[in-house]
């Protein structure tokens, strides 16, 4: 319907009349979780739980009593860790559940910044970009850098689009992940949008190597302009 799409199953159903919906919103920062109380007798809707984070992410994980306005969440943020929390709705608490300490404490500093930019045929392109810890933005020393993608297939530019990419979701590095190189003076350019586009009758593969080298020159010259990156050492 609209930015505020229900992304889960009706949690109850009240009276025969009343069901309670559960959704994410989108900010600058990642998403937004929500509560809704829809009446879908009188067709009214009612905004009973808004989550107000905007340096972390919280994401509603289940529901204990939405009658007591008892949920549980997980709340993250780039340098914290994911946890989880039992929440009140209506008072507002907020209750830390666990504790998990954060195993990949060396990368707590690391810098991380979500990029928009676009190919040069005007498709809408993302990346998340990771600086060193003690590198400083604003002398312009430039890093070697590695980048990683991988081509997907679509039939529209509005998809091919999407930003899937969080600001406050945790840094967390698979076994594979590139990220680690970013301790050693590389900066990482991750998860950055390679789409293969093949709108109306034409076939993506059809343009695929052209459109394979628009992506990565559109990443690479962007964050050569920001003053990043030497862009004679990208891999």
């Amino acid at each position: 319907t609209d930015q505020n799409d229900y992304l889960w199953n009706v949690i109850k159903i009240e009276n025969n009349q009343c069901i309670y919906l559960i959704g994410d919103g989108n900010f600058p920062g990642g998403r937004k979780p929500f509560i809704d109380k829809y009446n879908f007798l009188t067709g009214t809707k009612e905004r009973i739980y808004e989550s107000n984070l905007t340096d972390e992410q919280e994401d509603i994980m289940g529901v204990i009593d939405i009658g007591k306005g008892d949920i549980y969440t997980l709340i993250q943020s780039k340098n914290k860790y994911p946890n989880f929390y039992l929440r009140n709705i209506f008072t507002t608490t907020l209750h830390q559940l666990r504790h998990f300490n954060n195993p990949f404490y060396k990368l707590e500093k690391v810098q991380k910044k979500i990029l928009n930019y676009k190919r040069e045929d005007g498709v809408e392109l993302n990346a998340v970009l990771y600086l060193p810890p003690d590198y400083d933005v604003n002398k312009g020393d430039k890093l070697p850098l590695l980048m990683w993608a991988y081509p997907t297939e679509y039939k529209n530019k509005d998809t091919a689009g999407q930003n899937l990419n969080a600001d406050n979701d945790f840094i967390y590095p698979f076994w594979g992940s590139p990220l680690y190189w970013v301790m050693r003076g590389y900066a990482i350019l991750d998860n950055v949008s390679f789409p293969i586009l093949g709108e109306n009758d034409d076939q993506p593969n059809e343009t695929f190597t052209q459109q394979l080298i628009a992506n990565a020159k559109a990443a690479i010259d962007y964050v050569t302009e920001l003053g990043y990156v030497d862009k004679n050492k990208v891999a």
